[in-house]
């Protein structure tokens, strides 16, 4: 026994924080019974599409697919299938980083205490509900970074094209750091191959197109933000062991900034301590993104954390009882702080939403209507439990418009009387308080007698509430028809 544990000690520890990770996480997002975040109808959605019948529903190459579809499959059960997937993620992020310290000495003990700290940080609880395509991107973003710090170039490339093909912000962010250190290498291969690939890929659905960009207008502000405080500020409230971390992660940044420093320039520090890890740093809380929910500076302040308390940790000079002391205050504090993620504030009222979708049934038949246009998380759980095709964004052009329905949100019944006449109003359904259901040609009358009386009101309301507006961005298109 001894000469097993001897010899498998990394892995035997690296399977253990896993496993640690990966259930207090499944005990957090099974506090519902729906699948959590407001994409995880999405994936569901997905899943069943590909298991019922071969296809997915919305066309994207993406590896969280084939990954949720196998184990809805093996599951039996979609959602349960999602909860599962979303905390094994954890877990093996958790894996994917016990190896970027050098597990000699002190290095070991850092390992320890970094893998302590994802056990408990709620922030990644958050990250793995409402974003596991990121997640499993930023798994082989982190390998890719442990393989460039061992100097396996080869992996590294394997690493970066498997994040490619999970997800465009670690997959550009893959690119990126590649080509910092082939720059600074002068791996002119690994620059040529890394465009090439890149190339290649953004033909298909998904993956990094030059039609992304479009996605960086009104990302940007000439007033800078901090981050952390963002973050905190965008919820009306969250737990103690939230914002515990969110300190932890400020003074992480403090101490990289204070100390960092003179490493950057420090020949005996690695790559990944003098360039990489900075340079990921500096984009993850880039002060002049605008911070709203879903914006491209808030889905990077979600990985942020790990970046900062991998680069402090990296920096930090720690004796075995630090490590031990700190390392069991995060393995205690996670055993509550799995509860900070609270799916009434941070999901969906999937609740409600199941009331909607069987009143729709109950009024309308797809083979009648075979489209109908709501808000997303509500669409993807018709597309999911009904026949209906369901379209987040306003209908593609060529449609009849008395073919497709809509569903309302934030209107009530006196103004629909107040435009509609009484043959229009018998197309009118109330579904629940806030939510109508109706056709779009009742919808375009609505809209359009609205504005030609100058019903500012109304419009106000409409633009507020969580009706689709807007066609599909040509970034979102890319070899789909609705």
């Amino acid at each position: 026994m001894e000469w097993f544990w001897k010899n498998n000690r990394d892995l035997l520890l690296s399977l253990s924080f896993g496993s640690a990770s990966f259930i207090l996480r499944y005990i957090s997002l099974n506090q519902t019974p729906y699948p959590n975040g407001w994409d995880g109808y999405y994936y569901v959605m997905q899943a069943h599409s590909w298991l019922t019948y071969g296809h997915l529903q919305s066309l994207d190459y993406s590896l969280i697919y084939p990954y949720f579809t196998l184990l809805s499959y093996l599951v039996g059960d979609y959602a349960l299938a999602f909860k599962v997937g979303a905390a094994l993620l954890a877990g093996a992020l958790s894996v994917a980083t016990f190896y970027l310290f050098t597990h000699d000495g002190e290095g070991r003990w850092k390992t320890i205490l970094f893998s302590s700290y994802l056990i408990f940080s709620p922030t990644l609880t958050y990250f793995i509900s409402q974003f596991p395509k990121n997640a499993l991107g930023l798994i082989f973003f982190l390998l890719l970074l442990r393989s460039i710090d061992s100097k396996r170039w080869r992996q590294s490339f394997l690493f970066a094209v498997l994040s490619l093909l999970t997800h465009r912000m670690t997959g550009g962010l893959s690119l990126l750091v590649l080509f910092l250190v082939g720059i600074s290498r002068f791996h002119w291969k690994c620059i040529v191959t890394g465009l090439i690939a890149m190339g290649i890929f953004s033909l298909l659905p998904g993956i990094l197109h030059i039609s992304d960009l479009q996605r960086f207008e009104g990302e940007l502000s000439l007033v800078p933000q901090f981050a952390p405080l963002s973050f905190y500020n965008m919820f009306e409230s969250i737990s103690t062991w939230w914002v515990a971390e969110l300190v932890i992660v400020t003074l992480g940044i403090l101490f990289v900034l204070l100390t960092g420093i003179r490493h950057w320039f420090s020949k005996n520090q690695s790559a990944l301590v003098r360039s990489v890890l900075p340079f990921i740093l500096i984009i993850t809380l880039f002060p002049f993104f605008q911070f709203t929910d879903g914006s491209i500076g808030f889905r990077f302040f979600l990985i942020a954390p790990i970046i900062v308390m991998l680069l402090s940790i990296r920096l930090l000079k720690i004796n075995s009882l630090f490590a031990i002391l700190s390392s069991i205050l995060f393995f205690v504090t996670g055993i509550f702080s799995y509860k900070a993620y609270d799916p009434i504030k941070y999901d969906p009222p999937n609740q409600w939403y199941d009331v909607i979708v069987d009143r729709l049934t109950e009024t309308y038949e797809p083979d009648n209507y075979p489209l109908v246009i709501v808000h997303k998380s509500l669409a993807e759980m018709i597309i999911y439990k009904t026949d209906f095709d369901a379209l987040n964004w306003s209908p593609p052009s060529g449609m009849n418009s008395h073919e497709i329905l809509r569903i309302v949100h934030n209107l009530e019944y006196f103004h629909f009387t107040r435009y509609l006449n009484e043959e229009e109003m018998t197309k009118v359904t109330k579904l629940l308080p806030h939510y109508y259901l109706t056709t779009e040609a009742n919808w375009e009358t609505l809209s359009s007698r609205a504005a030609e009386a100058n019903d500012a009101n109304l419009q106000r309301l409409i633009r507020e509430g969580k009706n689709p507006l807007e066609a599909r961005p040509t970034y979102l298109k890319k070899g789909k028809d609705l």
